[in-house]
């Protein structure tokens, strides 16, 4: 069974809301927060879309979900503060385990494409 977590476990996508950085801007039927955790929680594991992109790639075909950290701070050892993954999710192989970061996006850019500021610079 999948389990998801903040501080505590989730159990129902509004457990999501309080943690949200701004939750009355976030928190709304239609926006990416509301709608990743509904997803997400609601599936009780890995949503039908996302499931049938990991079932492209013969490493994560039929990939298990073990637990999924809502609004998890990740140290990208980058200047500024820690990167806030929408959803963490450790999810178990055939081969192991892996991890992987979901950022839900319902009208927000992703940001600037990568050859738009990669300089190649180490």
């Amino acid at each position: 069974m999948s389990r998801f977590f903040h501080a505590q476990e989730i159990i129902r996508p509004e457990d999501v809301r309080p943690h949200l950085v701004k939750p009355d801007l976030h928190w709304k039927k239609g926006y990416s927060a509301y709608e990743l955790a509904h997803s997400w929680i609601n599936s009780g594991g890995i949503p039908d879309p996302v499931r049938a992109v990991l079932d492209t790639c013969p490493d994560y075909a039929d990939a298990e979900l073990i637990e999924g950290l809502f609004e998890r701070e990740v140290d990208l050892r980058t200047p500024g503060r820690p990167s806030q993954t929408d959803l963490l999710a450790l999810v178990r192989l055939d081969r192991g385990y892996a991890v992987i970061a979901v950022e839900g996006k319902v009208e927000e850019p992703f940001g600037d494409l990568v050859s738009k500021w990669n300089d190649r610079s180490p």
